[in-house]
C-alpha cells in the first residue's frame, strides 16, 4: 500500500509541475493559448509574488483541483525568483526544487 501512496504523491507533483509549466508558457507567449487569468489586485500579502493571479471563486470542492482555480493558487505561492525565470528549463528546475 505504501508504494501506491508514494506513486500517487510523485504523480501529483508531476501534474503540478506540468500545470505550472503551461502557465509559464502562456505568460511568456511560448504557446498559442490566450491568457484567461487576471492579475491579482495589489495587496500587501507576504505570500504573493509580483505576478500574482486572481483565483476564481469555486463553490464546489469538486472543482478545487481543476486547472483554472488550482493553478493560479499554486502560482501565487511560488517565490519571486521562480516566477521570473528566463527560460522554460530553468523554470521547471526551480519549480521542482520548490515543490520538493
Amino acid at each position: 500500500m505504501q508504494t501506491f501512496s508514494v506513486n500517487a504523491m510523485f504523480l501529483s507533483k508531476c501534474r503540478d509541475i506540468a500545470a505550472q509549466s503551461h502557465l509559464f508558457k502562456i505568460f511568456n507567449h511560448l504557446c498559442s493559448s490566450p491568457n484567461p487569468f487576471k492579475p491579482h489586485p495589489k495587496t500587501t500579502l507576504r505570500n504573493l509574488n509580483s505576478l500574482s493571479l486572481d483565483t476564481p471563486f469555486r463553490r464546489l470542492t469538486l472543482c478545487q483541483r481543476s486547472f483554472y482555480p488550482y493553478v493560479p493558487t499554486l502560482w501565487n505561492y511560488l517565490p519571486e525568483d521562480v516566477v521570473k525565470s528566463t527560460s522554460l528549463p530553468a523554470f521547471k528546475s526551480a519549480v521542482c526544487l520548490h515543490l520538493v
